[in-house]
């Protein structure tokens, strides 16, 4: 039997909806061997000690490359406290973007977006994601593509533009932390490019930044596409790697459990040669 494990996975520290406890508890459950919490733009270590399972310390950065949205997974950061500090300057700006946002969500819209509303959602700084979950409620809707097109999307009247790091800039930081840095879901960046020899030539760019590896599988992925990036050759020489992206209720988690030998144990190689 194979080894069940994932490698992408979100809790409530960032826009998940289940604790890291609950998630854990689920994968200890479910006899998942190794996991990693990659909340968006925010890295805590988990303290508890916990047997029959390993915890891998990661993150899921927000960042930009040109006009494109691109997201970076990162695994064994050394200093949490470094990354994080680096993180809350940019999270400080975004507060101050968003919070002028809702002002013009009122002016344009008569969207009144009040302080109970945000501390329903969170007790710490606003972002994006958090004003679209407020959205959400006060539209008493799930359709994710509704909010962001009419009120806060690249389309809207109101589209907020929050400050991201350059991809350059975010491996130049993960690299400095002694991190392994792995592409996530790729067919984001393929659905911003005019072609596949794009995607290619942008990937080649992304690896001589220092990138270390591309996440094959995501539901995101399209099986066609994880086939693409797991028979490329190009592909070969970088660690491959697999997560669900789970967002969702810890009751309802189980991991992965193919694939471990080409998708979790070459990232573990690599972490124990930092």
């Amino acid at each position: 039997m194979d080894i069940k494990y994932d490698l992408h996975v979100h809790s409530t520290l960032s826009d998940g909806i289940s604790s890291r406890e609950e998630l854990i508890k689920s994968a200890l459950n479910n006899n998942i061997l190794y996991i990693s919490f990659t909340d968006h733009n925010i890295c805590e270590s988990i303290t508890a000690s916990y047997d029959n399972i390993t915890i891998i310390d990661g993150i899921e950065i927000d960042c930009n490359y040109g006009s494109k949205k691109i997201h970076l997974l990162a695994y064994g950061i050394n200093n949490l406290k470094k990354l994080n500090e680096y993180l809350k300057q940019i999270k400080l700006e975004n507060d101050y973007i968003c919070r002028s946002a809702i002002k013009i969500l009122e002016h344009k819209y008569g969207i009144v977006i009040s302080d109970s509303d945000i501390s329903k959602h969170t007790n710490d700084l606003l972002n994006k994601r958090i004003i679209a979950k407020i959205l959400l409620d006060k539209f008493n809707t799930d359709d994710v593509d509704f909010i962001y097109k009419n009120f806060i999307g690249s389309r809207s009247q109101s589209y907020i533009v929050q400050k991201k790091l350059q991809v350059k800039e975010a491996i130049d930081l993960l690299k400095s932390l002694n991190s392994v840095v792995v592409l996530a879901h790729p067919i984001t960046l393929l659905n911003q490019c005019s072609s596949i020899y794009e995607f290619d030539s942008t990937m080649n760019i992304f690896f001589s930044y220092g990138l270390n590896g591309i996440e094959v599988i995501n539901p995101k992925n399209t099986i066609e596409f994880s086939k693409y990036l797991d028979e490329n050759k190009f592909f070969d020489d970088f660690i491959k790697t697999a997560g669900t992206d789970y967002h969702g209720d810890a009751e309802g988690y189980n991991g992965i459990n193919y694939g471990g030998e080409k998708y979790l144990i070459p990232l573990l190689k690599e972490l124990r040669k930092i």
